[in-house]
């Protein structure tokens, strides 16, 4: 997308990890002089108000652009606009180790909303179900290619982590799948 995007870990939890996120917001504040942030909350309202309280503290507008949304609608919306999107990590009865690596279309989105009415399944993963990495978009300049990973899993968790990508340039459509 040809931005700035600044990175930082933060492995703290509560409070601790409040702090944290805001001394790198404040950072992210003063290096690049942004004005607002957005967070992708669609219904937690915990995310929303430690979000909105940190903006507050830091003098930043807060926006929440998903917030309400219909999680199978929203999945399909990202579908549409052109999002080639993968599952990284699962952590929901129903997604086991079969599901890493998958890319959503409209059949995954589909199994994720039988698994909601079976299982209680966030379809968009809002409750951390959940993990995505994002390959290529509208924005995007070039793609995400991956080309090496490997999978873990423990008990009833899982995670794709990939170990070699590329960027390349936009041909097209890719209809590959990863597994």
């Amino acid at each position: 997308m040809n931005m700035q995007i600044a990175t930082y870990n933060i492995e703290s939890e509560g409070e601790d990890e409040k702090y944290e996120l805001s001394k790198h917001l404040q950072d992210i504040k003063n290096k690049f002089g942004i004005e607002g942030i957005a967070a992708g909350a669609l219904a937690s309202q915990y995310q929303r108000r430690r979000m909105e309280d940190i903006a507050i503290d830091l003098g930043l507008r807060f926006y929440t652009p998903l917030w309400g949304l219909d999680p199978s609608k929203l999945l399909l919306d990202q579908l549409e606009s052109g999002l080639e999107i993968i599952i990284v990590s699962t952590a929901a009865l129903g997604l086991d180790s079969s599901w890493l690596g998958r890319r959503l279309d409209k059949n995954l989105a589909q199994e994720l909303d039988r698994l909601k009415e079976k299982h209680g399944v966030n379809p968009a993963g809002e409750g951390g179900e959940y993990e995505t990495f994002v390959l290529d978009g509208p924005l995007f300049q070039k793609k995400i290619t991956v080309k090496r990973f490997h999978k873990t899993w423990n008990e009833d968790r899982g995670q794709l982590e990939i170990d070699d990508a590329e960027l390349k340039e936009k041909k097209g459509k890719n209809n590959s799948i990863l597994l």
